[in-house]
């Protein structure tokens, strides 16, 4: 990496493990919420390091959560220079649920300044994923961090690849859980040819 590139992302890092640090994250009910289901650095870092070296235009994940990979996506547009514009798409259902995540993901980016790099969902990906098949767009980088239940992982997964642009990569979070492995091995055994597998080391 670049030494600008490298700082980039010292500074993602940073701020994530701020967002773990806190431990406890007030919701915009006021409400004190556990911080919980965080994006992990490495996983983080991988975003960053195939984002620096792709240079997606667009980008989207399922799962929104506490904001911590959707800070390193609009937070690399935002060092990229380039004028917010919702590069991002994240998609949750239970982001604005104040038993869930209680808008906490959102306002984690909002407290970065960084809305306007975010075009947020507040569907179910089975509902919003077939909505952007029809407007037609194509995303560069997608990453699969929502519900793990074989059957929502299988249908994040049919929706995506339609989703997915000209050589872009998709990523599966929790590629060692049961569900999404089995989903994985599915389209290893069933889309040889269409889909290959990007090797991460």
């Amino acid at each position: 990496l670049k030494s600008e590139e490298s700082e980039s992302l010292i500074g993602i890092l940073t701020e994530v493990r701020d967002l773990a640090k806190q431990g406890i994250v007030i919701g915009k009910s006021g409400k004190k919420n556990e911080v919980r289901g965080l994006s992990t650095e490495n996983n983080i870092r991988i975003l960053a390091h195939l984002f620096q070296e792709f240079k997606p235009q667009k980008t989207v994940e399922i799962g929104l959560a506490f904001g911590a990979s959707a800070l390193a996506f609009t937070r690399l547009v935002e060092k990229r220079g380039e004028a917010p514009g919702g590069q991002h798409v994240a998609i949750d259902p239970f982001q604005e649920n104040t038993d869930v995540w209680d808008s906490a993901g959102i306002m984690a980016i909002e407290k970065r300044g960084l809305s306007g790099y975010l075009k947020y969902i507040p569907e179910l990906s089975s509902l919003a994923l077939p909505q952007l098949v029809r407007e037609k767009r194509k995303f560069d980088i997608i990453y699969i961090d929502g519900s793990h239940i074989f059957e929502n992982v299988f249908i994040d997964f049919f929706y995506c690849r339609q989703l997915l642009s000209k050589n872009g990569i998709m990523l599966f979070d929790d590629s060692s859980d049961a569900h999404v492995k089995k989903v994985l091995k599915f389209i290893q055994n069933n889309f040889t040819g269409r889909l290959a597998p990007f090797d991460l080391s």
